[in-house]
């Protein structure tokens, strides 16, 4: 038998086999296929459970938004609350009419029609919490809200698991139906190579002086083996040349299924990598690297016109720099991990560069991981020129929050907030300075604050309180002094009327006594004229003697009166 004919007989058999095991393969691949189908359901079933759960709690975090508006008498903010709201409760009626669609388990289907009264009314609570008008309003509703989310949360834990439960289950089988397919295949590629092995045994006799096989069939594997075709099964008993084409075979075979490894996690990182080889021309660009040299094109192109972000792959990296000689030499002399940061026209890169050495210590190239840091000096500067404001006491400054996003987009977010709160607080505090400082003590702050803010509002209501009251003493401690004036103002005029009154009775009485005086002197020229009269009227004279006398005492108990009420005349003219 020739070796033709040997070959040709070797080709039917292994044909034949091959055949059975194609259809054998395709039955296997089919099942597989199904049960792939059933697998991705149930994925599918648990990231809508899973994403439900996450508006659910979005949902609450919408709602304490709305609090928040609330209490900042944001309308306008009220009013995006409320949308964010319907928005929300639509993409989770979306996910729940998404699940019932899916080729559920009866099982699955009860524990999610469960959830549909207490997804109705978790929905009515929250629209009835963004409709109140005011904090009481929205107070009142707080315990139902609650209430329905704890309950929703409860209903969503226990869907969640009825189709985690299933999904497993399908994993689990979607595993032994695989597991199957592969042994069949295995078994089935197993035979025909069995086979295989006991044709080429019988040609072995033709051709085991040769290179182990026959010459076409050398040449057929080394020219598979040069396209990149290391998928065939070798005979691991034959010798020669045919074993060392097997041996080169597997081990092309682990470094292929080493540098797809490594060539599928740099196509999947976000980190932006390039690769040069050990004349400086990129040989890779990641998905990453690309995307971020095509937005940062048109500035680039403003220093270097000829950049093209889409056609870099094999170009020289000296296309990045106006001195490619220093790179070229630093990059050559590179032993470990190099940092430098660039600019090109309005973009600033941060670089780190590594080189790339091989199994025998060679330079293979370089690699250099990029990141555009342009947004992030921005963000940088603007936070810079918003804190030199606010410490110069200028609280208007925000951040532009237009083009940012992730990290940037929050940390600008979150300072606005604090700038807005902190004006907030200073311009109720200069309000209520200004009315304190035009004597009105009828101003407060109103607002409500957390922290050291609600103790400063507090601390300056509290004082202008005790103001607001000390006024009100010293009011009306002076309309008590002032009706003491008045009743001593009366006194003292009384007591003038008295003494006006007491002074024209001493001027009458000094008037009677002058008369009497007079008399008195009349009386005793007459005594001395009428001497012969004296001793019949002796007795009556020495009467009239004695009422001198008492009226004398009496002048003088008045004189001395008179200089009494004097003195109290002088002490209430001082």
């Amino acid at each position: 038998m020739s070796i033709k004919q040997a070959m040709t007989r070797f080709g039917a058999v292994l044909g034949v086999a091959l055949l059975l095991l194609g259809i054998v393969s395709v039955v296997e691949l089919q099942a597989v296929k199904r049960v792939e189908k059933e697998t991705e359901v149930a994925l599918e079933a648990v990231r809508a459970v899973t994403l439900m759960d996450m508006h659910h709690e979005g949902i609450e975090g919408t709602v304490y938004h709305y609090l928040v508006a609330l209490l900042e008498g944001d309308v306008q903010e009220q009013g995006s609350v409320r949308d964010a709201l319907t928005q929300t409760i639509d993409d989770m009626q979306g996910l729940y009419q998404q699940l019932m669609d899916l080729p559920l388990s009866e099982q699955e289907r009860q524990a999610l029609r469960s959830l549909e009264g207490n997804l109705n009314h978790y929905y009515q609570t929250a629209r009835r919490q963004v409709q109140a008008e005011n904090q009481v309003a929205y107070q009142q509703g707080v315990d139902a809200f609650k209430e329905a989310f704890d309950t929703l949360e409860t209903s969503l834990d226990q869907a969640g698991e009825a189709i985690e439960q299933a999904a497993k289950a399908q994993l689990e089988e979607s595993a032994g139906s695989i597991a199957l397919a592969e042994w069949v295949i295995i078994l089935g590629i197993l035979g025909v190579i069995g086979l295989a092995a006991w044709n080429l045994w019988k040609l072995w006799q033709f051709l085991s002086a040769q290179l182990g096989g026959e010459v076409a069939e050398v040449a057929g594997i080394a020219r598979q083996i040069t396209e990149g075709k290391l998928d065939m099964a070798l005979d691991e008993s034959r010798p020669g040349l045919y074993a060392d084409l097997r041996t080169m075979q597997q081990k092309l075979r682990i470094q292929f299924e080493e540098v797809s490894r490594l060539r599928q996690a740099l196509e999947t990182v976000t980190t932006n990598v390039m690769v040069a080889d050990e004349h400086f021309n990129i040989v890779y660009m990641n998905p990453a690297v690309t995307k971020m040299m095509q937005v940062a094109e048109e500035d680039i192109r403003t220093v270097f016109p000829d950049f093209r972000a889409d056609d870099l792959l094999g170009k020289s990296i000296d296309l990045f720099h106006k001195n490619p000689a220093h790179q070229r030499a630093m990059l050559e002399k590179l032993q470990g991990t190099h940092k430098a940061q660039i600019t090109l026209g309005g973009r600033h890169f941060d670089l780190t560069a590594a080189p790339v050495i091989g199994p025998g210590g060679e330079r293979l190239g370089s690699v250099v991981e990029w990141a555009d840091i342009t947004d992030q000096l921005k963000v940088e500067k603007e936070i810079q020129a918003l804190v030199d404001d606010a410490s110069q006491g200028k609280l208007d400054t925000r951040l532009a929050l237009e083009g940012k996003e992730g990290f940037a987009l929050n940390l600008s977010t979150g300072l606005n907030t604090i700038l807005d709160r902190m004006q907030a607080v200073f311009n109720d505090v200069q309000r209520t300075a200004e009315a304190l400082a035009q004597g009105n003590l009828t101003v407060s702050i109103d607002a409500e604050y957390a922290g050291q803010y609600g103790a400063i509002a507090n601390a300056l209501n509290n004082a202008v309180d005790k103001l607001h009251h000390a006024m009100a003493s010293i009011v009306t401690s002076t309309q008590n002094i002032r009706q003491s004036m008045q009743e001593i103002a009366s006194g003292n005029a009384q007591l003038s009327e008295r003494t006006e009154k007491q002074s024209s009775n001493l001027e009458e009485t000094a008037s009677s006594m002058e008369e009497l005086a007079s008399n008195v002197r009349n009386t005793a020229a007459n005594a001395r004229e009428a001497n012969e009269l004296a001793q019949t009227t002796r007795q009556k004279a020495e009467l009239g003697g004695e009422v001198v006398q008492r009226t004398i005492a009496s002048m003088e108990e008045i004189n001395v009166a008179s200089n009494k009420i004097a003195e109290i005349i002088d002490v209430i003219d001082d």
